[in-house]
């Protein structure tokens, strides 16, 4: 029984309500049906007392709260997390995984990276998988992102402002090297740094970067050498993003006359280098020499190829 005015449960005992003297009235007869994933069902059967003529009621199922009249008070469930899709994190996340990956690779396999791009692979699984809802672990996901994302980005600006050089006097000449691409630089009088070495092994340009080096001015000299043999001496002009450490040249002799073939050469290999000693840098031009394979006939023409190149790509 419930009082008619304020809509509380009073005793079956008495018409009125003894707080404030309105009628009493049973619920209507009614069934209701919770807002629940199973649709738990409430019946409410009635019956009459004879003696009294009230009609009290009495509940059949799982508890429910009701507003007056009977009508029934949806049920809210809280779900901790819902099926494996897309979301906020697992977008975020894997964005992250993808990002820290690239600097891993562009900053020398740097193992710190890697573990930060894996750490955030994992979590996006986790996200796509388990799919945590609610407004608070979005905003703290968000916060944790926004603040690695800030430490890699000031770590990144104070590295690329910073000088990377250890600078090393010997003797008269000073030297200075990078540490990020093991390039070693030597400070000339008139050229300014120049390179002379690197950390690691040279590498064959590809044929293409071979195209971006230029020849001119060739010369076969026949200065006195330990072979005897003289030099061949080219101006090699460096259009390629390589620094370059040597240049491999074909040579060949013509024959002095038609049909002979005693003073004709086949193409013979020459390596030919900085005379200067050093590497040439990318977009500069010197003088390169190198032993000559035979010391040419008296009158004969000699023609060349260039064949490959060696270097370092930074």
């Amino acid at each position: 029984m419930y009082c008619t005015k304020w809509g509380i449960d009073i005793p079956e005992a008495g018409l009125f309500c003894q707080t404030c003297g309105y009628g009493i009235a049973a619920p209507p007869e009614s069934t209701v049906e919770a807002a629940t994933p199973d649709a738990a069902k409430v019946t409410v059967e009635t019956y009459r007392d004879a003696s009294s003529g009230r009609v009290p009621s009495r509940r059949k199922g799982p508890a429910i709260s009701a507003k007056r009249g009977g009508a029934s008070a949806p049920v809210r469930l809280t779900e901790g997390r819902g099926k494996s899709s897309l979301n906020f994190g697992t977008v975020v996340l894997t964005i992250f995984s993808v990002v820290g990956l690239e600097v891993f690779l562009a900053n020398r396999l740097v193992p710190i990276y890697a573990l930060g791009s894996v750490l955030s692979g994992a979590l996006a699984w986790y996200f796509y998988k388990m799919c945590p809802r609610g407004r608070t672990t979005n905003l703290a996901l968000l916060s944790v992102v926004l603040a690695v994302t800030a430490g890699e980005a000031y770590s990144v600006g104070r590295r690329w402002g910073a000088d990377s050089y250890t600078y090393v006097q010997r003797a008269d000449h000073q030297y200075r090297v990078d540490s990020g691409s093991g390039r070693t630089d030597v400070l000339r009088a008139a050229g300014g740094w120049e390179p002379v070495s690197f950390g690691r092994r040279s590498e064959p340009l590809p044929s293409v970067k071979v195209l971006d080096i230029f020849l001119s001015d060739g010369q076969w000299e026949t200065a006195a050498r330990a072979s005897g043999l003289g030099e061949i001496c080219f101006d090699v002009d460096n259009h390629s993003d390589y620094v370059l450490e040597d240049v491999g040249i074909g040579v060949s002799v013509e024959a002095v006359a038609a049909g002979d073939t005693s003073s004709g050469r086949l193409p013979a290999a020459v390596s030919i280098k900085r005379e200067s000693g050093g590497l040439l840098d990318k977009g500069k031009q010197d003088r390169f020499c190198g032993t000559a394979p035979w010391a040419p006939p008296s009158g004969t023409r000699w023609s060349y190829t260039v064949d490959s190149a060696t270097g370092w790509k930074e």
